[in-house]
């Protein structure tokens, strides 16, 4: 009889230190899980993570007994619940979308709107903040960009005629 897959959501938050991601999936495997799915990132002074765990329901039952004990050794924050794999959609097809532009205050907002009127669902949004540029650094930027061409960037700066 094939064993059935059960699946468990863990959210982590802890200081950012080398090592982190190490310690947490010998701890997931040495108790007979596997990561099914999952995001590291740093997220100001911290890392934050999002896994997807799957084990039969032994190794998971192992694992959430042991993540408070875990939690605490390792100086983590967790929170972990009990949830199914994702959903596989074959009409759904991935792609990338990256954004070089300054930092404006609603930029993200628009994006987000125009996918959604589009009818895409975004499945991840990655923000990084570096070098905040102004008007006068513009141009600057756009022919340091080798991917795209200025007039790309400037109706994207100029606002969203996407």
């Amino acid at each position: 009889m094939p064993q059935i897959e059960n699946h468990l959501s863990i959210s982590v938050l802890a200081p950012a230190r080398p090592q982190l991601a190490l310690d947490l999936f010998k701890a997931i495997r040495e108790r007979g899980c596997d990561v099914e799915d999952c995001r590291f990132a740093p997220i100001g002074d911290r890392l934050a993570a999002s896994l997807v765990v799957s084990g039969n329901w032994s190794a998971l039952g192992r694992l959430e007994t042991a993540l408070p004990g875990l939690a605490t050794k390792l100086d983590l924050k967790v929170q972990f619940t009990r949830c199914g794999p994702r959903a596989q959609n074959p009409e759904f097809r991935a792609y990338a979308v990256d954004v070089v532009a300054p930092q404006q205050q609603d930029l993200l907002l628009h994006l987000l709107e125009f996918f959604h009127a589009q009818d895409v669902d975004v499945a991840e949004v990655c923000v990084a903040c570096g070098k905040i540029w102004d008007d006068s650094d513009w141009g600057a930027m756009c022919r340091e960009c080798s991917r795209c061409g200025h007039q790309e960037l400037s109706n994207l700066y100029g606002g969203l005629t996407l």
